[in-house]
């Protein structure tokens, strides 16, 4: 035992490193025990040494249930094969902690056929939440670049080759680390899109210029996508060493551009893009054709009034009314009004205008729709004058209309017919008791009767 002894006053030297030196040994018949266990047994068990080389069993108990069987499994195969006996397991200490160890001992047998260990124990707890948290980083990246279909990329300019994430890959259609060079990435694209992709590429690498770039690229089974490019470059020494950057599927965006240019431009109403401050920043087709102009350049940088006669319709003057419809959009989000143009030929023009404000290219600015009224307004004029000719004609034959809703009840009477039945049109609502008290109390049945009938018969009914 004198050999054992020798190998314990080394140990015992070396008590001050970090972690737990110990010394461990199974005889042929099972029983186990711990014949050495430095100082670093209490902050690691949270016990006295002494205790745990009295009962292995008060340390091996502190096992994690999940990691028994994998422990107990190292151990063996490491007393049969006299192989270092490595572990990565957990405990769960006295007051409750669960730590992760790591242990690396390395096996003897002696002539009695003892399987003695002497090694150390760390606690690498710590490290293992690090590794937990980067590995949940990486499942989060990973996912997020899944989702917004993005990824990282970037070339050694000495030997042209590239490096992409696995997310670039898949945008490509390509097995996850298939070698590639920037040339060969080129080659990837449509032959119209490659000059220009190649001569960005170059433009950075010459003059160190950030790289923004949107290509098209056409995916195996033949579906269009769009790619954007975001690049920079990484000098050293002056020297221009490596090109990295982001590149993301786009497809889906410039889809719902590519709608919403189709609906702004060849929309029928006006599409105005408007900032208080620096006038029209962008519009469509339809507001030129609108206000009679031939190009945008025309009218962009122009505040709204421009575009008004001095004065609204109901006496305003136009800049200052504008001004204080702008607020009014600013703070209740969405305005609806009636609004008097004045065209490039000097003709005015009535418009229903909507206003909502909106962030393009965070930006705030406001969205201005106009909607030409000239129709309705020659239709409300006719009405008008259609009125106004019944209303003569009724005064001329001494004749009335009246109407009444089946639903409600509710009756509705010419000027001429209040006239007629000696009624006041004003101060209170007409109802059937109304009418009923103007006729004769000889000629109530024959008015009952007849407007049964019409109901009945849906038919026009005459009587006197």
């Amino acid at each position: 035992m004198e050999p054992l002894k020798d190998i314990q006053n080394v140990l015992s030297d070396l008590d001050g490193l970090p972690g737990l030196i110990y010394q461990f040994a199974l005889s042929p018949d099972g029983n186990k025990g711990f014949l050495y266990m430095s100082a670093g047994a209490y902050s690691i068990y949270e016990l006295d040494p002494e205790v745990i080389m009295q009962d292995a069993e008060i340390v091996l108990k502190l096992n994690h249930p999940d990691d028994l069987e994998v422990y107990w499994q190292s151990l063996t195969q490491s007393a049969q094969t006299l192989q270092p006996w490595i572990i990565e397991s957990r405990i769960i200490t006295p007051s409750g902690k669960t730590k992760w160890l790591r242990g690396n001992g390395k096996p003897h047998r002696l002539s009695d056929g003892t399987i003695l260990w002497n090694g150390i124990t760390m606690d690498v707890t710590d490290q293992k939440e690090l590794e937990c948290k980067l590995r949940l980083n990486e499942e989060l990246l990973k996912e997020t670049s899944r989702l917004a279909k993005v990824g990282g990329w970037e070339v050694d300019l000495a030997t042209q080759k590239a490096i992409w994430t696995k997310e670039v890959y898949r945008i490509h259609h390509l097995k996850p680390y298939t070698p590639l060079t920037l040339s060969e990435i080129v080659a990837l694209y449509p032959a119209h899109a490659q000059a220009t992709l190649s001569g960005a590429l170059e433009r950075t690498i010459q003059t160190g210029a950030p790289l923004d770039l949107e290509v098209p690229f056409a995916s195996p089974a033949g579906t269009l996508l769009w790619i954007r490019f975001i690049g920079r470059l990484e000098y050293k020494k002056n020297t221009p060493v490596r090109l990295y950057g982001v590149l993301q599927d786009i497809t889906e965006q410039k889809q719902a551009d590519e709608k919403l240019q189709v609906v702004f431009e060849h929309s029928t109403d006006a599409h105005l893009l408007y900032d208080k401050n620096d006038g029209i920043i962008d519009c469509n087709a339809a507001t030129l054709k609108m206000l009679g102009y031939k190009t945008k350049v025309e009218i962009l940088g122009k505040q709204l009034s421009y575009f008004s006669p001095e004065y609204q319709p109901e006496g305003r003057k136009s800049d200052s009314y504008s001004s204080e419809i702008d607020e009014l959009v600013e703070t209740q989000g969405y305005y609806q009004f009636e609004w008097l143009l004045k065209r490039s030929d000097g003709t005015e023009l009535a418009v229903e205008v909507t206003s909502n404000p909106v962030v393009v290219n965070n930006r705030p600015t406001i969205l201005t729709v106009w909607h030409d009224l000239t129709h309705r307004k020659k239709a409300e004029a006719l009405i008008r004058l259609s009125e106004s000719r019944l209303m003569e004609t009724q005064e001329l034959t001494h004749s009335g209309s009246w109407e009444k809703d089946l639903v409600t009840g509710q009756l509705s009477f010419s000027a001429e017919a209040y006239r007629i039945f000696g009624l006041n049109p004003i101060g209170y609502i007409l109802t059937d008791a109304h009418i009923l008290a103007c006729i004769h109390p000889e000629d109530l049945d024959l008015h009952q009767e007849c407007f049964r009938k019409a109901l009945k018969s849906c038919q026009p009914v005459n009587y006197i």
